[in-house]
């Protein structure tokens, strides 16, 4: 019993750390914001049906089609500022809540035509035996999976705290109009927490989707 638990905790904090990229997302646009983005989950799918169309169409390898996946959530995602928050006023948050959900259904309708079938190939991100220690087991995949989380939230948080870029976004969070008073750029500002949020959501797109080995 005790190892099943150990086990099952390791499986939850490795898979788990991919997820919590797209937290770390979400996070960037809400918390910077105070908008509701309901298209960010639709502009990182878009992502990874573009690193499936890569690999499927130039049989890509792993990094193509990684940079093809966030690169794809990085484009929707910046597609959806303009159309969903950079045209309307700061204070209309419920119009741009609207706006975000009329994308939501726009992206997925995109999909749906271009890729009708229910699955597609994606290829896998390594083909490597489990690593054993003892009872228990690991993915190397999982392995990957979790080393690539903690990187991305080691360089956010040096980002955050050590650059002019982090220093304006935290002080956009903190008071918008205050920052602005102080000659921060604050389109500017949101339009790099976008790209951030949506460079964040297609790493854990490739990261999750690569250990299954389909879309």
């Amino acid at each position: 019993m005790a190892a099943d638990f150990i086990q099952n905790c390791l499986d939850g904090l490795m898979i788990g750390s991919s997820y919590s990229l797209l937290a770390i997302g979400f996070t960037l646009i809400f918390g910077v914001m105070r908008r509701l983005n309901l298209s960010y989950g639709p502009s990182i799918m878009l992502g990874a049906f573009l690193g499936t169309l890569v690999y499927l169409e130039f049989q890509a390898g792993n990094f193509v089609v990684a940079l093809a996946t966030v690169f794809g959530a990085i484009a929707a995602g910046i597609y959806v500022e303009r159309v969903c928050f950079w045209a309307i006023r700061q204070g209309a948050a419920a119009a741009s809540m609207v706006s975000s959900f009329a994308v939501w259904m726009q992206l997925e309708e995109i999909i749906t035509v271009f890729f009708p079938e229910r699955t597609y190939s994606f290829p896998a991100m390594i083909e490597a035996e489990l690593i054993t220690f003892g009872p228990f087991f690991l993915a190397v995949e999982n392995l990957i999976m979790f080393g690539s989380a903690v990187l991305l939230t080691v360089l956010l948080h040096i980002c955050l705290y050590r650059t002019r870029f982090g220093l304006a976004l935290r002080a956009v969070s903190e008071n918008p109009r205050a920052a602005e008073f102080m000659g921060i750029n604050i389109g500017a500002i949101m339009f790099g927490a976008f790209v951030a949020a949506s460079a964040f959501g297609g790493v854990a797109a490739y990261l999750i989707i690569s250990t299954d080995g389909q879309i």
